[in-house]
């Protein structure tokens, strides 16, 4: 990578990143708090940053475009907080969290990724608020195999598949978003996937703005718009 951070908290400032062998950030361990502010990270072999083992800190103001895999994964207790960056054209996904990762997202886009905008599993567990998911080429959200998160005052829009799909007991909580103008369902539950979902409105999308399969887990619905 071009920086790896395995402690301390540097600030790592008005950077162009790139990698050719892996990603350009490294955060590794649970001393590792640095500051990202206003970096250029792209064209990485793999994702643009991986914060991982309990690594921390601050992504700030960042452009995040043109990666191999995703824009941020976040893993094995990886807890940062990202926000005011702009996520997109990622060859795969947006951001992902996975293993147990954490996270505070806030008022960040992700959008124009081959496949997911944001992606939850096996067990992460972020917390995402005022970002923008839109125009993705599958799901804007997709959790899965046990992934939960909360998804509060989003806008989650224009996505090729379903605005949120969960499914294999993925379990977020979705709240007061704009699901809308998808070229699919607003919202698709499947395969034992759960979810509760309060204070939503879906408009606009292709097909219908729910899709409940026989094979869903529990689905809790409160005061969207519609609501079934």
């Amino acid at each position: 990578g071009a920086i790896s951070v395995f402690g301390g908290s540097p600030t790592i400032e008005d950077c162009d990143l790139t990698s050719t062998a892996g990603s350009a950030v490294y955060i590794q361990g649970i001393t590792a708090k640095p500051v990202v502010r206003n970096c250029t990270i792209r064209n990485c072999r793999d994702s643009g940053v991986m914060i991982y083992e309990s690594g921390s800190g601050n992504i700030e103001g960042c452009r995040i475009s043109g990666n191999s895999s995703s824009g941020i994964l976040i893993r094995e207790g990886g807890n940062p907080e990202i926000r005011d960056c702009e996520i997109r054209d990622m060859r795969q996904f947006g951001i992902v969290i996975s293993n147990n990762g954490k996270g505070m997202i806030l008022r960040t886009s992700v959008s124009d990724c081959e496949l997911s905008g944001i992606v939850v599993r096996d067990g992460g567990n972020p917390d995402v608020r005022d970002c923008q998911i839109r125009n993705n080429k599958q799901s804007g959200v997709f959790v899965l195999d046990q992934g939960l998160g909360t998804f509060q005052n989003c806008e989650i829009a224009g996505n090729a598949y379903a605005g949120v799909t969960t499914q294999a007991g993925g379990n977020p909580t979705v709240r007061n978003c704009q699901i809308r103008n998808g070229k699919s369902t607003g919202v698709y539950v499947h395969n034992l996937g759960q979810g509760v979902f309060t204070g939503n409105t879906l408009t606009g999308n292709a097909n219908s703005a729910w899709t409940i399969w026989y094979d869903a887990g529990r689905v809790t619905r409160t005061g969207n718009f519609p609501n079934s």
